[in-house]
């Protein structure tokens, strides 16, 4: 049996703690939900590390959506900041750039200055592929049904 644990299984502040789950069970995966932000305030180097020594058990995933509740303004909106937002994640994990970020959020309104600077990884191209869409496929398999009807 395989368990994938939801956004980086709630130990997003500690990758060698997250890392000695996923020692001790070879048969669990995470999905990294939101949790960028987590690791972006982890030393660099841990933090690529861990996604090197894991590549085929992490799952990039979110659980941000636009609501059903928001009139046609504020779903374009939700859309807009939730584009950005993975913009930066993807940035984060695709390149070494020096990347300003704020939380984006702060008392639910948007936050437009950076509020620190963080490097991405530069994660090679193999690994993002596994992250974004490999390790999906395997991890669920059949999901890949879903996306060709």
């Amino acid at each position: 049996m395989r368990y994938v644990g939801a956004h980086l299984a709630s130990l997003e502040f500690d990758v060698a703690e997250l890392a000695m789950r996923m020692d001790m069970y070879p048969n669990f995966a995470v999905e990294i939900g939101g949790r960028t932000r987590y690791l972006m305030w982890q030393a660099h180097g841990k933090v690529r590390a861990f996604f090197i020594k894991y590549q085929d058990r992490i799952m990039y995933g979110t659980d941000m959506g636009a609501s059903t509740g928001f009139n046609d303004h504020q779903r374009r909106e939700q859309k807009e900041r939730i584009k950005e937002r993975n913009g930066q994640f993807a940035r984060y994990y695709a390149t070494d750039d020096e990347i300003p970020f704020g939380d984006l959020l702060s008392s639910d309104k948007p936050v437009r200055e950076p509020v620190y600077y963080v490097t991405g990884l530069a994660l090679p191209k193999e690994i993002l592929k596994k992250i974004y869409y490999d390790n999906v496929l395997k991890w669920f398999p059949g999901v890949e049904q879903d996306y060709r009807d």
